[in-house]
């Protein structure tokens, strides 16, 4: 897989699991706040998202 597959892989499997996690709130079968989430969490995803980066950096060169 060349990085550009890759990419695309990460950003469709990210959005699948932010659409489950609105559909399992709004079923009732998990209690989630996507604003409590980012305002507590948002340098994990800052560093998610800077590791990945610096993983297909990286990767690219070989």
């Amino acid at each position: 897989m060349n990085k550009i597959d890759i990419n695309k892989l990460f950003w469709g499997i990210l959005l699948i699991i932010i659409g489950l996690l609105f559909l399992f709130d709004n079923i009732g079968w998990i209690n989630f706040n996507f604003w409590d989430f980012l305002g507590t969490y948002w340098p994990l995803i800052l560093i998610f998202i800077g590791t990945k980066n610096v993983i297909f950096y990286v990767t690219s060169k070989k």
